[in-house]
């Protein structure tokens, strides 16, 4: 589907009840708002609300990488290209004990990473994530048993050789994240 305006500068279009506003003036694009004030400003509001997700997410999508992906689950791009599931209780390995902590990160939207996609930043459902959820708190991969990988929660990694990476922070909606990563970690020794 295309859109043309018969017009050079294209202003404001409301589209599915929000607004696209473009200011030419200011080289500006504006998502739900007439008055874009950077060059893309995005107001999260309306059904676009993360408050609203329901058991889904929304962010930056990629398709690439291979490996089969657990849905809503927090993944890490191996060395060799593959999706594996995180877990902080160990440094150093491409497998699936304590990956991720120098790797690209994605949270699953399916089970396919080329159908699915894996988001890279944005908001998501935590339903997957290991308790405590704590309002406003930082969110860090989760470190234990293998049977805990792809989790993540508000309480840091805190035993020898695992290490402690930021993934977001929980939101005031419970089982609501922002999803942006810390390209850094600290390795516990």
């Amino acid at each position: 589907m295309g859109f043309s305006s018969g017009k050079d500068n294209l202003t404001d279009l409301e589209v599915d009840g929000g607004t696209l506003s473009v200011d030419a003036a200011k080289d500006s694009l504006g998502i739900n708002t007439t008055t874009p004030q950077v060059t893309l400003d995005v107001h999260y509001t309306g059904s676009g609300n993360p408050v609203n997700l329901g058991a889904a997410g929304g962010g930056e999508t990629i398709y690439f990488g291979t490996g089969s992906t657990t849905t809503g689950k927090l993944h890490y791009l191996n060395t060799k290209g593959g999706w594996e599931l995180t877990n902080a209780n160990a440094t150093g390995s491409e497998g699936i004990v304590g990956a991720g902590q120098a790797a690209l990160l994605g949270f699953a939207n399916g089970t396919d990473p080329l159908v699915h996609g894996m988001m890279i930043r944005g908001w998501c459902n935590s339903t997957a994530a290991a308790t405590p959820f704590s309002t406003g708190s930082v969110v860090y991969i989760f470190s234990g048993s293998t049977a805990h990988a792809g989790l993540y929660t508000s309480v840091a990694p805190s035993t020898t050789n695992a290490y402690v990476r930021v993934i977001g922070y929980y939101t005031d909606t419970p089982d609501v994240i922002y999803f942006s990563p810390d390209s850094t970690w600290v390795e516990i020794s």
